[in-house]
């Protein structure tokens, strides 16, 4: 008799690839000290962190809110403020930012990726890792209005927690499983109580089945859904963060000055792909269609064709970012529809010159016409 561990193998996808929620220790919890605007929470995690910084960090997250045109501002946001971070990061679930006024890097890394125990560490300048924080706010205005637009969308986010219970439920029942063949094919159990025993080792297979097929329904959606939507999202937080500095280069210059590009064996492979997320860099196109680069060819099209305008950065923003925010809710239903047409390196060109048909048709449908 096999065990049900090695029958039923759900894919696991539970720990949602976008949920990068970084460790707080008790000693720094201990040290919180909230800061309460309108718009947003900031929460000092360490005494190091200043006013002065957190005053910083608010202006940027006001001026974002006060240009989003047509879209909501994200709801119960938070900004949990680090001195230094070596991985900002935004959660939808939470609408939790994790982010440092410092950017923390190093290049001395194992082949893992991992810090080496003697790695030398870089530190950014506050001001250049204002467009980190928003870029990464970005992505709560994109999730709260996104599960307006989309409603399978809304239901990965308001059904997350559901979904780790259901996984839960299912580890406890093939543990269970498990345990039970293990007397069955042990034999030590009197005669009398086998009966017993089988059934329930029916009933435990009945809920360990119950608990797959709820897994694998959430995992449909996510896989269909979110890691689909994710080089869309990408791509709407960097058209945040541009237009809000009003800098092209404000995301990969922002990236550039870390510590991976310090190492000279990591930069050669790493460069490349930095500079595709300069919405005014025509020189590299190709070298990467991860999900933070898919849209390179987009990003130097928006620029020469509507950001690059002083007047339209400062008069027709907030109508920008929603006729953008539109085209992406019409191109990743489309992806939904039919889940094969997910971005990868086979339909890379395909999908940056149908993102662009789409932003062209939103500009137009709002009377913002193309500077060339």
């Amino acid at each position: 008799m096999k065990k049900a561990n090695k029958v039923v193998n759900p894919v696991l996808l539970v720990t949602v690839v976008f949920l990068l929620q970084a460790g707080i220790s008790a000693h720094a919890a201990n040290l919180c000290r909230a800061v309460f605007t309108p718009e947003a929470k900031f929460t000092k995690m360490e005494d190091k962190v200043t006013d002065q910084q957190v005053e910083a960090l608010r202006a940027v997250v006001s001026d974002v809110n006060d240009h989003l045109g047509e879209l909501s501002v994200p709801q119960n946001a938070e900004i949990k403020v680090f001195a230094a971070h070596e991985d900002p990061a935004s959660d939808p679930v939470t609408m939790i930012v994790n982010f440092g006024v410092r950017l923390k890097k190093t290049p001395d890394l194992d082949p893992y990726g991992m810090p080496l125990e003697k790695a030398r560490y870089f530190y950014k300048s506050p001001t250049a890792t204002l467009p980190i924080l928003a870029h990464e706010y970005g992505h709560l205005v994109f999730a709260e209005n996104y599960k307006i637009a989309q409603p399978e969308y809304r239901e990965i986010i308001d059904h997350y927690n559901d979904a780790v219970v259901f996984q839960k439920q299912y580890n406890q029942m093939n543990k269970k499983v498990g345990d039970i063949e293990d007397i069955l094919i042990s034999g030590k159990f009197r005669p009398e109580d086998e009966p017993q025993i089988k059934a329930e080792y029916k009933t435990a297979m009945d809920e360990l089945f119950a608990a797959a097929r709820k897994v694998d329904a959430f995992n449909t959606k996510l896989r269909n859904v979110h890691e689909t939507v994710v080089a869309y999202n990408e791509f709407f937080a960097d058209v945040i963060a541009v237009l809000q500095s009003g800098k092209p280069d404000a995301v990969s210059s922002s990236l550039a000055i870390t510590g991976v590009l310090q190492s000279k064996g990591i930069a050669k492979f790493v460069k490349p792909s930095n500079e595709q997320r300069n919405f005014d860099n025509h020189r590299i196109r190709g070298a990467s269609t991860s999900d933070h680069n898919f849209f390179s060819i987009a990003r130097d099209d928006i620029w020469d064709s509507y950001f690059a305008s002083p007047s339209y950065r400062k008069e027709k923003r907030g109508v920008m970012i929603s006729a953008v925010f539109a085209a992406i809710v019409k191109e990743h239903g489309e992806v939904i529809k039919n889940p094969d047409s997910k971005p990868s390196d086979k339909n890379w060109k395909e999908l940056n010159d149908r993102m662009m048909n789409a932003i062209d048709q939103e500009m137009a449908a709002r009377n913002i016409q193309k500077l060339k």
